[in-house]
């Protein structure tokens, strides 16, 4: 499958980096020109044990191509979007949303045929609602759906947690939760 990842922070980056590992072809945009560079040659703004050789073994092989977009890249083929990255407002303590509204605003009026963008980041409940809402009123002649799958990844363990996501939830069998 071809996927787009739209920011490669932290999550972005490791989302990148091990849907490749899973045999996807993946291509990673950024609109930071100094973290861009930084990952292409390998080096990670941000602490993660193992994801620099990661993301250099599929940049090198052609599976995770990376890109600084001047205008939206060519995701014609692209089977799904991925975009991750907000800011808590601290001092309003809620999340700055402008990222995934701007990603949204620039991605689909390019769309060339019916899309899912999946957003990656934790938001608050309402988020992928208002942004179907947009996504419907940008679309031009396709069918745009907005799913959301949050990540909670553990510094030190992304790779692994991205990779098989339910391993570290229990160290046994699945049970039901305890009655009340």
């Amino acid at each position: 499958m071809r996927l787009t990842v739209l920011g490669l922070g932290y999550l972005g980056a490791t989302h990148a980096a091990c849907m490749a590992e899973l045999g996807h072809e993946v291509l990673g945009v950024e609109v930071d020109r100094d973290r861009l560079t930084k990952l292409t040659k390998g080096e990670l703004p941000f602490y993660e044990p193992g994801l620099a050789e990661l993301l250099g073994k599929h940049i090198d092989s052609g599976d995770c191509r990376s890109r600084i977009p001047t205008n939206m890249p060519p995701i014609g083929a692209t089977s799904f979007s991925s975009l991750s990255g907000h800011h808590r407002r601290w001092a309003k303590n809620s999340a700055d949303l402008s990222q995934v509204e701007a990603v949204v605003d620039s991605l689909v009026p390019w769309l060339k045929h019916d899309a899912v963008i999946f957003g990656k980041s934790t938001v608050p409940v309402g988020t992928a609602q208002a942004l179907a809402s947009r996504a419907a009123d940008l679309a031009k002649g396709v069918l745009v759906e907005i799913a959301w799958n949050p990540e909670f990844l553990r510094e030190g363990h992304a790779i692994a947690d991205t990779l098989h996501p339910i391993a570290w939830c229990w160290d046994g069998p699945l049970r039901a939760p305890p009655r009340r």
